[in-house]
């Protein structure tokens, strides 16, 4: 829900946002249907990236690869 990033600048206390992106769907994989069906269906491969959106609403963005850039980040 990008509007509620335009939120996140009213704050006014310290505020952390993470997104995991797993790629789309992966949360449809715990019902019980046919794993082809699910692929077929349910499975909504992105490969997007969140910088823009995070640009959009002038807040702060990194793309940490491990934890030691995570920490970082921090």
């Amino acid at each position: 829900d990008l509007n509620a990033l335009a939120l996140l600048r009213q704050g006014s206390a310290p505020l952390v946002l993470i997104v995991v992106n797993n790629n789309g769907g992966q949360i449809f994989s715990l019902l019980p249907t046919p794993q082809s069906e699910r692929e077929r269906f349910y499975l909504m491969p992105q490969n997007v990236h969140f910088e823009h959106a995070a640009a959009m609403f002038e807040l702060k963005y990194h793309r940490p690869q491990n934890w030691q850039e995570l920490e970082t980040a921090l």
